[in-house]
């Protein structure tokens, strides 16, 4: 029995086949109407593919580990296990997985949803609250399928598995592998000095996994930012915006508030704008 080498080229080939490799998607919700339609959409677009369906969060976390998915998209609501039950028990299941909480536009449900942020998750979206509205709404399909992608494009850029033996990628594997743009090494992050000129305001803008990203920064940032206003663009219904500046302020001990027209800024307060992205 031969020896696998690891060789530049077999190393090269290792990173193209994880570019190569589909997104896997598990969907867990009880709604059957929407575990079938958001199968097709994610099976209509290419570099994604859905591996495990659940109508409840048990089944979800008995069959993570077999299915290892890279994406959740998990229903906040359902029957035997809800969402926010099963989510850390996903976590432990799947190191690493991304899980994107799916709720309808209710107090009740924004409010679990950025308690899953805080547990964990890595995003949310916003579902219709009926089975029709899901069927009929081209937003909620646009917004589930840019977030599968911007997670995804993470997971590549990320993951890079075990190298096969040479020989082991087939020639078709290597043709769909080159198509990929070629993985760069990831170096650390480095901070800029600060500047000598004391800043007069902060502002954040962020879109997918941006809440959790927020609570992290104003964690640490909160103690240091007394003298100055901040201002965040957070692209989110306004159901939730209200919700997440109540969270962010309570992580950073500084007031938040979503601004009102023509309201003055102030030093150490947290202003709050709902951003709408329209594509054209």
């Amino acid at each position: 029995m031969g020896l696998a080498v690891n060789t530049p080229s077999s190393t090269s080939n290792n990173m193209l086949a994880s570019y190569a490799r589909a997104i896997k998607v598990m969907i867990v919700d009880d709604s059957a109407v929407v575990r079938g339609l958001v199968s097709r959409w994610i099976g209509e677009e290419s570099g994604m593919e859905v591996v495990a369906r659940h109508p409840n969060g048990l089944k979800a976390v008995n069959d993570v580990a077999l299915s290892k998915p890279d994406i959740i998209i998990l229903d906040v609501e359902m029957p035997v296990m809800d969402g926010l039950e099963a989510l850390p028990q996903l976590l432990r299941g799947k190191p690493g997985v991304k899980v994107v909480m799916a709720s309808t536009l209710t107090q009740r449900n924004a409010e679990i949803s950025m308690k899953a942020l805080s547990l964990g998750a890595t995003d949310y979206i916003p579902k219709p609250d009926s089975n029709s509205g899901i069927t009929t709404s081209a937003s909620f399909r646009t917004d589930l399928i840019a977030r599968i992608k911007s997670l995804g494009g993470v997971r590549r850029a990320l993951a890079l598995a075990p190298a096969p033996a040479i020989g082991a990628v087939s020639s078709l594997q290597r043709g769909a592998a080159l198509k990929a743009p070629v993985a760069k090494p990831l170096e650390a992050s480095k901070l800029r000095p600060f500047s000598a000129i004391a800043p007069r305001i902060l502002v954040v803008g962020s879109s997918t996994g941006g809440p959790q990203a927020l609570a992290k920064l104003f964690k640490v940032i909160g103690p240091h930012i007394a003298n100055l206003p901040v201002l965040v663009t957070q692209h989110m219904p306004v159901t939730f915006t209200a919700i997440l500046a109540k969270h962010l302020g309570d992580a950073s001990g500084r007031p938040s508030n979503e601004a009102e027209h023509r309201e003055p800024l102030k030093p150490g307060i947290f202003m709050w704008r709902r951003v709408v992205i329209t594509c054209v």
